[in-house]
């Protein structure tokens, strides 16, 4: 279980002030005193994040701490990153794809299910799309993009009574990432393909089989320009065009799911619904800004301002489990991303989610992972050779 405030902890905050008031008497010259009265108007705001001052306490060994103690403290009351950056920044990007489509006359591309997550957007014209399993067919016009979370086969066609042609066959032979397809061309389409690690799960697993969204709609504007520049890169390829057309992707992406989670996420079940949720979100956030604390249900529903009971409830209602059990989550997805980029040591994993002991740290990741953290870096170390 993550390690309460305990009196060592409140020791070592105590040790933080300390050195900054024993600073404070002996600190000379002007940008001294600034620095000091800085660090007073900070102390109450390092007490409010233990975790970070502990960490500086443990290395303060030098003349220094009190300049190392107010970067921590800096760091501290920056603004925090949202919950939804907080996610996508956890999103380990395996591999990415690319390319466009320009189609004209009867015309059906019969593509099968995607690796990964895949998104399309219509630059100019108009076409059909239909998603295996996933409602009626869908009409989409110029400036409209979807995204398909889960694998599965979709055609995009002109009118979808023409006997579609498989994927391979239209890609095969590509100029500058576009295939072409039928005459005369009217119709022209970008998109791509992102495979992740299996930290996307928590974000993506939520999504409806295919988000939809309309250029035309206010929330479009950002994913408009987008577009008209990822349509640009393909267009005129220059020095730096595979680089820009994955980080416009990649910004299409967290546009989509900004705009469905604005839009489209109330009436779901899963992480973005929870987010949408203003009656949660606050929890959400806080469970990010400090995932080593040991969360109580009353804790989080007095930051949101609501009852334990209206809060639990909502919270399983929206999300799809309880919170305590997200904040495990969450703690986990931490631990398999230090575990997969770093050489950092699994006690040391352990001790920086709050967990008091390393069994207790491994029994917790094998419950949701399904393997022991060695086991998972090794894995994860196989996997990279």
């Amino acid at each position: 279980m993550p390690a309460s405030h305990d009196r060592g902890r409140a020791s070592q905050i105590d040790t933080g002030e300390h050195i900054a008031r024993r600073r404070s008497r002996t600190e000379t010259g002007g940008n001294g005193n600034l620095l000091v009265h800085d660090l007073h108007a900070h102390i109450d705001d390092a007490h409010r994040n233990r975790r970070a001052v502990t960490s500086y306490c443990r290395q303060a060994d030098s003349d220094r701490e009190c300049l190392k103690l107010r970067n921590i403290i800096e760091i501290v009351q920056g603004s925090p990153m949202d919950p939804l950056s907080d996610m996508l920044s956890l999103l380990e990007t395996r591999s990415s794809y690319f390319t466009g489509l320009r189609a004209g006359g009867d015309w059906a591309v019969d593509i099968p299910p995607p690796d990964g997550i895949k998104f399309n957007a219509v630059v100019d014209g108009s076409c059909w799309l239909a998603v295996e399993d996933a409602g009626p067919p869908i009409r989409l016009e110029a400036g409209d993009c979807f995204l398909l979370a889960a694998p599965r086969r979709f055609v995009l066609a002109s009118d979808l009574a023409v006997p579609p042609v498989a994927a391979a066959d239209v890609y095969r032979e590509m100029e500058n990432g576009i295939a072409r397809y039928g005459a005369p061309e009217n119709c022209f389409l970008v998109g791509g393909r992102f495979t992740f690690e299996d930290s996307a799960q928590l974000l993506l697993g939520s999504l409806p089989p295919v988000v939809v969204v309309s250029g035309r709609s206010e929330p479009a504007t950002v994913l408009r320009w987008a577009l008209q520049r990822l349509a640009h890169e393909f267009g005129a390829p220059s020095l730096g065009a595979s680089l820009m057309v994955r980080h416009l992707a990649h910004m299409m992406l967290v546009q989509i799911l900004r705009v469905h989670a604005e839009t489209h996420a109330h009436g779901e079940t899963g992480w973005l619904a929870a987010l949408a949720d203003s009656r949660i979100a606050t929890g959400i956030t806080a469970i990010h800004a400090d995932p080593a604390r040991r969360w109580t249900v009353e804790d989080l529903a007095a930051r949101c301002h609501v009852s334990r009971s209206t809060f639990a409830a909502r919270f399983k209602q929206r999300m799809g489990f309880g919170p305590l059990e997200y904040a495990h989550r969450w703690r986990m997805q931490l631990a398999m991303r230090a575990l997969r980029q770093s050489d950092v040591t699994v006690s040391k994993v352990a001790q920086s989610l709050g967990y008091d002991s390393d069994s207790a740290f491994s029994h917790s990741f094998k419950r949701l992972v399904g393997h022991s953290p060695r086991e998972f870096r090794a894995a994860c170390t196989l996997a990279g050779a």
